[in-house]
């Protein structure tokens, strides 16, 4: 008896086992398969980090610039309220400004608080 007919079907040999070399290209094909599959994920990932890692420089970028607009902001706010303490002697109009910059200031951070609760 024959271990391979003309249909390529595997037959048992004289020993009473089956002839596995026919399985031999459809082994081969499934490793490349694999290969070609996990070589796309890796490709992906390295996209993906490369993306990740423009978006974190644009970031840094963004509170860079959004630092020092904070820092020019406070520095002009307490240089009108010095100047309103001791050249023009009206240390009410400058704790008024004071006050009613750091109830604008709360008012911000907790509406932004409350924006992230309710957006959850």
């Amino acid at each position: 008896m024959s271990d391979e007919t003309k249909n390529g079907e595997l037959v048992p040999s004289e020993e009473g086992s089956l002839d596995l070399n026919a399985l031999i290209p459809l082994g081969v094909q499934l490793i490349e398969n694999s290969h070609k599959q996990s070589q796309a994920q890796i490709e992906l990932q390295k996209e993906q980090l490369r993306i990740g890692e423009e978006r974190l420089r644009i970031e840094k970028s963004t509170f860079s610039h959004k630092y020092w607009l904070l820092v020019f902001i406070t520095v002009t706010i307490f240089g009108i309220a010095i100047g309103l303490i001791f050249i023009k002697n009206d240390t009410v109009s400058a704790m008024s400004m004071l006050s009613h910059i750091g109830a604008v200031i709360v008012g911000i951070i907790a509406g932004s608080g409350w924006e992230r609760i309710r957006g959850k």
